[in-house]
Order: structure tokens, then sequence, then C-alpha cells
């Protein structure tokens, strides 16, 4: 128990004795000011708390006490981790947390990105396309290309604006969650895979852990061009990144998602 903990704890004992007290001299005048649910500490509900320990103020039971170092309070993911699961409130934890659902694995935690559980083989397109505003990369460019949500935006704009079948980008944009919506998800660059790549050891093991397969070894689609015909994506066996037809193929296809 740390230390804040026990200072609550003790306040709240010290609290609840004097509660029992019949002291006739709660209506005489006073300079002392009553202490608050707030200014002891007890700021939070029991959904913020979620599979942690909670000591509840003894002046109003809805507002609680936890000591959530370990994951992040409803909605918040301050202290990521590679490999740390994302939860549908946005919070994250080390630990598989039974009250909550699992939506993603965190891969990224300078950009706060993690890839969805779940994944399917697509083609990109159905044809030879060229996406205006999109620009055509070389190796070396795509692999350093960290632009994924606003590829998929552009993408996704042209192929319905002119329709054009996108498979790929068709089932990222479809792609919800408990606690996420159509388009909160996206393909993500060659770059943010090759980030995939790079931690795909812990990634996996997480997936495992939460009843999941692991990232299949074969390229996986990006939503960075390569050309009018092409597109670039990443192998999960090497790491190798490859210029590559856009239709006539079906490869996996893994939505990510920004979480902050």
């Amino acid at each position: 128990m740390n230390l804040l903990l026990k200072r609550i704890l003790g306040a709240s004992l010290t609290l609840a004795a004097f509660s029992f007290l019949n002291i006739n001299t709660v209506n005489a005048q006073s300079c002392a000011v009553a202490p608050t649910c707030e200014s002891l500490g007890y700021t939070k509900s029991e959904n913020d708390c979620k599979g942690h320990d909670v000591l509840k103020c003894p002046f109003d039971t809805s507002l609680v006490y936890c000591d959530s170092a370990s994951s992040g309070s409803s909605g918040n993911c301050d202290n990521p981790v590679v490999g740390s699961f994302l939860y549908s409130d946005m919070s994250c934890s080390t630990a598989i947390e039974g009250s909550n659902s699992i939506i993603g694995i965190i891969f990224d935690v300078t950009n706060n990105l993690a890839l969805a559980l779940d994944y399917s083989n697509k083609t990109w397109a159905s044809e030879a396309i060229d996406i205006p505003g999109l620009p055509n990369m070389d190796k070396a460019s795509a692999q350093t290309d960290m632009n994924g949500q606003s590829n998929t935006t552009t993408i996704a704009n042209y192929c319905k604006s002119n329709g054009k079948s996108c498979p790929a980008i068709e089932y990222v944009t479809s792609y919800s969650t408990t606690g996420t919506n159509a388009g909160n998800w996206y393909l993500p660059s060659a770059g943010e895979l090759k980030k995939i790549y790079n931690n795909k050891d812990k990634i996996n093991t997480s997936l495992s852990n939460a009843g999941k397969l692991t990232l299949p070894k074969e390229y996986h689609w990006s939503s960075t061009d390569g050309s009018t015909g092409s597109s670039w994506y990443l192998t999960m066996a090497t790491g190798s990144c490859t210029n590559y037809g856009k239709y006539g193929i079906s490869l996996p296809v893994r939505p990510i998602i920004k979480f902050k």
C-alpha cells in the first residue's frame, strides 16, 4: 500500500469515528473548514477504477480513491508501453482486466498507435488506379512514411467519389469495436507497418494472451502509394518492404488506431 493510500485510509478511519460522536457543538460557530471527499483524494468513480482496489469516501460513497498507476483512468492511457492492451474506454494496461473489453495492442508509444485484434485478407483495389494527392514514394521514403491516417482518408474519398472498388480501404474504414466507430481505424502506412514488425514479438505475445491469432508472416498491405498500379507492402517474416500491384492479390489488412 503506497503512502497516499495509507494517508487516505487513516483519514477515512478518523472521519468515520468522528461521525459517530454525538457532539452538540456542531451548531456552534467554528473557524474550521469541513473536509470534502475531493480534498481527501476521493476524486474518481468506481468505473474509473476498474480492475483496481478502491476506497469509498465516507461522506459520498459514489466517490472513490484507487491507485491506478499500472493503468490509465477511464478514457486515459498516460504511460503506455509496447505490447500493452488497449481497452474500449481508451485506457491501457500490461495486464488483462476482465471488466473491460480489449480492442487492440499498442505498438508505437511515440505516436500513440495500436493495432486491431483482427485482420482480413483483401485486395488493395480492383484495378490499377492512381490516387490524386497521394505521392508515389520510393522505397526509402515509403519506409519512413507515418501518414497512414491521412493516406487512408485521401484514398477513401477518391474511391468513393469515383466509384472505385478499394477493398482494403473499405475494410479498415468500416471496422469498429466496442468504444470505437467506423472511421476511427485506418490502413497503416509502410512506416507504421515497419514499427509493427520491429515490435512483433511483444505484439504476438499479447495477441496470444488475448486469445487472438498472431501476425501472419506474409506481406501486409500499406496505405503508402508506389505508383499508378502499385502500392507498398511489408512482410512480417523479415520486415522487407516491396512495391506490388494494387489488384489481383489478397493480403492481410490490419486496421490501426491513434488512441490519444
